[in-house]
């Protein structure tokens, strides 16, 4: 029996993505928090290109909290695809992009991971507050 090709599963699912998405910066800041001041600092930022197609919102899933599911009847809320193949991290919580006009703050981030090569990311994302990527 032939052993799956993953590398090419990668290849194969940017490429698909490409085709229907859009490349977006993905940023994740890392970030000090005060809690006595309530201030945010900016230590520094990571960018990585990152390859996305936005799923259509479904009320199906059950695995959100309700807040997640009010966002998205509200438009405020997205499930998109992510390519694996070529970042430079893997998207998480809190890492953010921009999509048509709005910065989106990725809530959780699941990978198609099998044998341990992610071939792509399921995340779904909040419409953030940040009025620019460098905000």
């Amino acid at each position: 029996m032939a052993k799956f090709d993953y590398n090419n599963a990668q290849k194969t699912a940017k490429n698909l993505l490409t085709k229907f998405g859009q490349v977006v910066d993905l940023v994740r800041a890392n970030s000090s928090y005060d809690p006595v001041t309530g201030a945010e600092n900016n230590l520094s930022k990571q960018t990585t290109k990152a390859t996305v197609v936005v799923l259509p919102a479904g009320m199906s899933s059950s695995s959100f909290d309700n807040k997640f599911k009010e966002q998205l009847k509200k438009a405020k809320g997205r499930f998109f695809y992510v390519a694996a193949q070529g970042l430079a991290f893997n998207p998480e919580a809190g890492d953010y992009f921009e999509y048509e006009s709005g910065i989106w703050e990725i809530s959780g981030s699941t990978p198609l991971n099998p044998a341990g090569t992610p071939v792509l990311f399921t995340v779904g994302a909040k419409l953030g507050n940040k009025q620019t990527i460098g905000g």
